[in-house]
């Protein structure tokens, strides 16, 4: 079964966006539906911190708070203190939800919302909860983006002063079992800078490929009963992303 023949292409839960860095290359037209972000909110909470802090200033240690299980490594080590530079990077690369608490903590989650929808401006992108706040989500309180949104955010990175260590970060990224499984395969011709997110039912991987000196961006969000399909589907995606950026 081929991407573009994918029982999943036109699915109302799946949400698929594929753009160079003026304009939508591929979508299957759900890319103002609003899903549940997952690990994918990590994103623009590293752009707030480096859109309001210096090199010296993400060097300041900070105490851990807010100590959840999930992702990460953070809950399993004797640490009280690290680096924002350093909850940043654990925050990306493994998904530490430990550290996005503890950042989320210093920095305000009002005041990295207000960054998303007044200058990300990304309206139907939310930080609403702590990561694996399970009292916040009986609320029914939920962390959405949209794949939109997600590619706004991925240019908004591109362009920014501090693009390369921004990059640098997503380019390190341990989990890429998703769009980005073909990597390793294409390691000298292509740069993946991505970032996943995913629970229950919940499949998401958004991402930077660098080709030359061009740059592509991609979103894949899904919220399924069949999440071992979507990511199946993901798979697929990333393969006709490569096939589509190198003409194969």
């Amino acid at each position: 079964m081929s991407f573009l023949t994918h029982e999943f292409i036109d699915h109302e839960e799946v949400s698929v966006e594929f753009a160079n860095e003026s304009s939508t290359i591929f979508t299957n037209h759900h890319h103002e539906k609003i899903f549940e972000s997952a690990s994918l909110i990590k994103l623009p909470i590293m752009l707030y911190i480096f859109d309001h802090t210096t090199q010296e200033e993400r060097q300041a240690q900070i105490k851990l708070s807010n100590i959840v299980g999930g992702s990460g490594v953070l809950q399993k080590m004797n640490i009280e203190h690290l680096s924002i530079k350093d909850l940043i990077y654990l925050m990306i690369v493994v998904s530490d939800n430990t550290a996005t608490n503890t950042l989320i903590h210093y920095f305000g989650l009002q005041h990295i919302n207000l960054f998303i929808s007044e200058t990300l401006r990304t309206e139907n992108t939310e930080l609403n909860r702590f990561m694996m706040d399970e009292h916040a989500i009986a609320e029914g309180k939920q962390n959405i983006t949209t794949a939109q949104d997600m590619i706004t955010i991925l240019r908004y990175i591109s362009q920014h002063d501090d693009k390369k260590e921004m990059m640098d970060i997503m380019y390190n990224q341990h989990l890429n079992d998703k769009v980005s499984i073909y990597k390793s395969f294409y390691e000298e011709t292509l740069s993946f800078y991505s970032k996943t997110g995913e629970y229950g039912n919940v499949v998401n991987d958004v991402g930077i490929i660098q080709h030359d000196d061009d740059l592509y961006y991609y979103c894949f969000l899904s919220n399924t009963n069949k999440p071992k399909k979507a990511i199946d589907f993901s798979h697929q995606f990333g393969s006709y992303i490569i096939q589509s950026i190198l003409k194969i």
